[in-house]
């Protein structure tokens, strides 16, 4: 009896040290911080609504000890407050709902010529979908100026990647693990974040064409859109938009050059051929 008894014991003792064995690897995997300094380069492009930047291309530090479960919102928010910049996201640094800061944006073109929005239906300019012309705001937000206004969010110009067997789109809610576990962020890679405005679900800043729904109701009390996503839409295609991401980290990485300026302003020139930013890129990074 005495030797069932501590055959039970033994048996009960190996699984309380499985058992906290399990506890402790995921307690492990839960606090895992970064062994060294990483980095990621950041530009935030009010498109079409400003002449200039948000913020100009800039290099953020992650520094070591960095809990690895850190979305990268919270770091770039962080990191912008600093600078008076603030970043409003959906959830918990989900999509980017708006930004704010000190800049004035403006949308004073003729919404009814505007090429952008030749194809919308007539009906368009009287429910909504365009708001009022010379409008002023400091914050940059979705549907500020358009029912398909709003910002678009990239990695190293893509708006998404294959992860675990899925199509994964990157948000603010983006782990420091999860750049990682991409191969995106290590002591030899950096990634290129860019924030875009787009005035049209994204055809106007070259990430993906647009099918604009032509049935679309403002609610004007709430402030909000409902979209016909089954009905009727137009077509708008994306405008070639050469890749900047080296052109990004290079004026990120030499502010002080004397191309400085004129590299910038081609980084801000949606237009611009691969030609030019690859020119840019390199007068920028050369002394």
């Amino acid at each position: 009896m005495k030797q069932k008894a501590t055959k039970v014991m033994a048996l009960m003792l190996v699984v309380l040290m499985a058992t906290m064995n399990v506890h402790t690897t995921a307690f492990a995997e839960e606090t895992a911080k970064t062994t060294e300094d990483y980095y990621l380069y950041l530009m935030v492009d009010p498109g079409e609504t400003a002449d200039d930047f948000v913020l100009e291309p800039t290099c953020i530090e992650i520094p070591a000890g960095t809990d690895t479960s850190k979305k990268i919102g919270e770091i770039i928010c962080n990191n912008l407050l600093k600078r008076l910049i603030l970043i409003s996201c959906a959830d918990t640094y989900g999509y980017i709902n708006s930004i704010r800061c000190s800049k004035a944006y403006h949308y004073d073109l003729n919404a009814s010529t505007y090429s952008m929005y030749d194809s919308l239906p007539e009906v368009a300019f009287h429910s909504g979908i365009v708001k009022e012309m010379n409008k002023y705001t400091r914050l940059l937000g979705e549907f500020n100026f358009t029912g398909y206004s709003g910002w678009m969010f990239t990695i190293n110009n893509e708006m998404s990647t294959q992860y675990n067997d899925s199509t994964y789109y990157y948000t603010m809610g983006t782990s420091i693990q999860e750049l990682m576990d991409m191969g995106l962020l290590s002591d030899e890679e950096s990634p290129v974040v860019e924030m875009f405005f787009t005035m049209n679900m994204g055809a106007d800043v070259g990430l993906c064409d647009s099918y604009l729904p032509k049935e679309v109701t403002y609610y004007d009390s709430i402030d909000k859109y409902s979209y016909n996503w089954a009905g009727d839409y137009n077509y708008v295609p994306a405008c070639e938009k050469a890749d900047r991401t080296e052109l990004v980290m290079a004026l990120a990485d030499n502010k002080d050059d004397d191309d400085y300026a004129s590299a910038l302003a081609v980084l801000k020139d949606v237009d611009a051929s691969e030609l030019s930013v690859a020119s840019a890129t390199y007068n920028v990074s050369t002394n």
